[in-house]
């Protein structure tokens, strides 16, 4: 609302989602993983677009639809290939999250702002061994602070 002097008060701005993925699980899942019988998939709903990505060892059959995601890449870690390829195919997916790596780890960030869009990153793997290592996407709401603004009458028809 519009106080009499010209100040909006009561604006309430929306949070966008987040979310991590620590990829530091991967070489130990694959030392003990028949990715068949145990494939790790992880899904990730942005509130329009669901994707499946499922991690390849060059062993295993990728079930379609889901995106495979390999260790292919520069680095000598193959945790932190697989961080990067993930990166990348989050990136150039049909979802509307923006991700940054730092390493092994990556953060997701909902484009849109909301409480709508905490949509939890689910896995599959046997005993969820690796879902620890998932949060997110969370954390999107109003946030609790309130803003002030000054509105100028030539700039604004508020009344």
């Amino acid at each position: 609302y519009q106080d009499e002097d010209g100040l909006l008060s009561s604006y309430y701005p929306l949070v966008k989602a987040t979310g991590t993925i620590d990829m530091s699980w991967v070489t130990a899942f694959l030392s003990g993983g028949d990715f068949d019988r145990d494939p790790a998939i992880m899904t990730i709903n942005d509130g329009t677009n669901s994707v499946t990505f499922e991690m390849d060892d060059g062993t295993n059959t990728i079930n379609a639809p889901n995106i495979a995601i390999d260790d292919s890449g520069d680095d000598a870690d193959e945790e932190v290939n697989y961080a990067e390829n993930l990166r990348h195919a989050i990136e150039y997916s049909s979802l509307d999250i923006s991700v940054v790596r730092d390493g092994k780890i990556l953060t997701l960030t909902h484009n849109k702002p909301g409480s709508i869009y905490n949509i939890a990153i689910t896995s599959d793997s046997l005993d969820n061994r690796w879902g620890q290592k998932i949060s997110g996407m969370s954390g999107g709401a109003e946030d609790e602070q309130e803003l002030n603004a000054i509105i100028f009458p030539s700039s604004s028809n508020i009344t």
